[in-house]
């Protein structure tokens, strides 16, 4: 057989019907080795631009996506979630997002900034959640420390910016808590600046239900620890660090 034997496929192929010289299938048959060997062919990540609880992924035209049982998509979170969620993958339509379990989801379950994995069932997409360590040994680790700056007279607390939070008095503060979420917990330590500044927190459940008063006296720093039940947040506090 030489190369100018043709052959008859079924199917278009390369753009070409009927008879094909073997010479140009030989070419297409080298691109189509190149494209699967390409790892960069199967991402199924995507950037969501959405908002929160209303997510949206959308994959460039060259990649086709159909809501099949079993597709799997990686979405960069732009907003943190508040609630109940869903996703609209290709404008094929908005998708409730589901834990394992079947629930919907809970404030902070989506992260801003952070990668969903998520498994489209048949019906809905379901959240894979982050693997749970059972008793691990850890010797040493980090956490992110994120500087608030001056506190000016109000403040909207994010975890999404770290768990350890600084922040300067420049005036009589309200800082308003975090949504609440099962599990979350942070640090917020808190320099007196010049002193004689006040602060509020929302929200918040304090030993002897009785809020404290920040420090005083200047350049002292007030570290304050919170914890969320899913319901509420609760604060203990060690004050006047010099």
């Amino acid at each position: 057989m030489t190369a100018s034997t043709a052959l008859t496929p079924t199917n278009t192929f390369g753009g070409l019907t009927g008879s094909i010289a073997l010479n140009l299938l030989d070419g297409n048959y080298t691109q189509i080795a190149t494209f699967l060997n390409s790892t960069n062919n199967y991402s199924n990540y995507v950037a969501d631009t959405g908002a929160a609880n209303a997510y949206v992924a959308t994959f460039p035209t060259s990649i086709t996506a159909t809501l099949t049982a079993g597709l799997m998509i990686i979405v960069k979170i732009a907003n943190t979630n508040t609630g109940a969620s869903t996703i609209n993958v290709n404008s094929l339509g908005a998708k409730n997002i589901y834990n394992p379990n079947l629930t919907t989801l809970t404030a902070g379950a989506l992260v801003a900034n952070e990668l969903a994995v998520l498994i489209y069932d048949g019906t809905q997409f379901i959240l894979l959640t982050t693997l749970a360590l059972n008793n691990p040994i850890i010797t040493n680790y980090t956490e992110t420390l994120y500087a608030i700056g001056n506190s000016s007279t109000a403040i909207t607390l994010s975890l999404s910016n770290g768990t350890v939070q600084t922040v300067t008095l420049t005036g009589n503060c309200t800082f308003t808590m975090p949504t609440a979420a099962a599990g979350k917990s942070f640090i917020l330590i808190v320099s007196t600046g010049a002193g004689a500044f006040t602060g509020t927190f929302t929200s918040v459940k304090w030993p002897n239900n009785t809020a404290p008063t920040l420090t005083t006296t200047a350049s002292r720093w007030d570290i304050l620890a919170f914890f969320s039940d899913g319901t509420n947040w609760y604060g203990n506090y060690a004050q006047a660090f010099a």
